[in-house]
């Protein structure tokens, strides 16, 4: 679930789903408070990544230097860092000339 910390910041599908699960399994919610379902889930939110926030701080902390960094994204953002990402599709490339792929 870490990896929805990044998408918080725009549109997130996942938390959307959320509330709507919500609203789904809990009808009261939305009969007594048309927004109290999506007050709900934004806590929850905030408090998923406030937890995202912790467990980056501890991976910085535990794994010394780039790699510690790379995975402390990650965890936040829910993606490779650019670099890695970079390294990865040159990784990819490489293999599919090896293997007569292109």
């Amino acid at each position: 679930m870490c990896g929805s910390c990044g998408p918080a910041q725009g549109y997130n599908p996942e938390f959307e789903r959320a509330v709507e699960d919500l609203c789904e399994k809990f009808p009261a919610l939305t009969e007594r408070d048309d927004d109290l379902a999506s007050e709900i889930a934004t806590y929850i939110e905030e408090k998923v990544q406030n937890e995202c926030k912790n467990i980056a701080a501890f991976v910085k902390a535990r794994i010394p230097g780039k790699q510690g960094e790379d995975l402390a994204y990650t965890i936040l953002s829910g993606e490779e860092p650019p670099e890695v990402e970079e390294a990865l599709a040159r990784e990819y490339e490489e293999w599919r000339r090896q293997e007569g792929l292109e």
